[in-house]
C-alpha cells in the first residue's frame, strides 16, 4: 500500500485528528510516520492540523521536504537529543 499524499488530515471526530504531514510526493524511503492531535477546550481541530502542516513546511535545511514536526518542536527535539546524548557519554 502506497502512503498517502502530505498534507492530509484525517478528523476521526470533533475532538481527534491524524496528521500526515509527510507521505507519497516526498517520501523515497520508509513511511509516513502520522500524529494524533487531540483538541484543547475553546480550540478549533482544523485549525491547529492546518497550523501543524504549515510550520511543518518551514524547513530551511531542505526547503523541498516536508518536516514531521514543526519547526519549534524539531528544534527542541533535536537539542533535546543532543543534550541526552551528553549526558549518556558523562554517565560511562
Amino acid at each position: 500500500m502506497a502512503p498517502p499524499l502530505e498534507g492530509s488530515v484525517i478528523l476521526l471526530d470533533p475532538e481527534q485528528a491524524v496528521v500526515l504531514p509527510t507521505g507519497r510526493a516526498t517520501l523515497t524511503q520508509g513511511t509516513a510516520e502520522p500524529y494524533l492531535l487531540r483538541r484543547v477546550l475553546g480550540s478549533d481541530i482544523v485549525d491547529a492540523a492546518e497550523s501543524c502542516l504549515d510550520a511543518g513546511n518551514l524547513n530551511w535545511s531542505n526547503p523541498r521536504v516536508a518536516q514531521r514536526w514543526p519547526i519549534a518542536l524539531k528544534r527542541t527535539d533535536d537539542e533535546l537529543t543532543a543534550r541526552a546524548e551528553q549526558e549518556v557519554r558523562r554517565i560511562r
